[in-house]
């Protein structure tokens, strides 16, 4: 489910690839589907390691119709033995976060543009004209595996083509310094003209690389499969 390419997709596949190691290797494939259930939109994502298919991460967010930020999002992270739900009430995000039976709760306040993986693409194509114009959007981005927010931005980088298609860079930042200096910075492509479908996406990943019995975060590249 990484990036909804528009705010009401029905299903969405990837890849991707590592970055750190040989970049023509596929290390996960990924598929987002969306449906309707008791008057609430589903949207579900599964990341499957590469090979083998065993599964890595498991994503659920559930929106009322119409929203464009989820109400409820539950986070399984099967390989490392990590869970996690975000709801949304009372004007608060309440976090609670499991990570081999040592739970950590915390909630904070709702703040303006606040939004998860999935609310992403949806938020900057609301936002293209400002971006396009070189203005900096500024949001909160959800950690499920933090359980709690971060201020980010985002801005134009540069206009490029990818794979003959003309596109455009927009680079995704943390606002402290600390976060960016661990995290580093997110660069997604998007097509230039018609609906702006997101092409690639490369940067930090959602899913954990093994090395040996262990695993670490992926630096990697995420290839959308049109």
């Amino acid at each position: 489910m990484f990036f909804s390419t528009t705010a009401h997709a029905g299903i969405l596949k990837g890849k991707i690839f590592d970055q750190e190691g040989d970049p023509s290797t596929v290390l996960f494939s990924f598929e987002r589907t969306e449906r309707t259930e008791g008057g609430k939109r589903i949207v579900e994502g599964k990341y499957f390691e590469v090979p083998g298919n065993t599964l890595a991460l498991h994503e659920k967010l559930i929106y009322a119709q119409g929203a464009t930020l989820f109400e409820r999002y539950e986070y399984e992270r099967a390989i490392s033995n990590e869970s996690a739900v975000v709801e949304i009430r009372d004007g608060k995000i309440h976090f609670s976060y499991n990570d081999n039976g040592k739970k950590e709760d915390n909630k904070e306040k709702l703040e303006e543009n606040t939004i998860n993986r999935d609310e992403i693409v949806p938020f900057i194509k609301r936002n293209w004209d400002k971006l396009m114009k070189g203005e900096k959007l500024k949001s909160r981005f959800v950690l499920p595996d933090r359980a709690e927010t971060i201020g980010f931005g985002l801005r134009k980088r540069e206009n490029v083509t990818e794979k003959g298609i003309a596109a455009v860079r927009v680079v995704m930042f943390a606002l402290s310094p600390f976060v960016a200096a661990v995290a580093g910075d997110t660069f997604l492509t998007f097509e230039t003209a018609g609906e702006h479908r997101l092409l690639k996406v490369e940067g930090r990943t959602p899913v954990l690389k093994r090395v040996g019995k262990a695993f670490k975060t992926l630096n990697g590249r995420i290839e959308l499969l049109y």
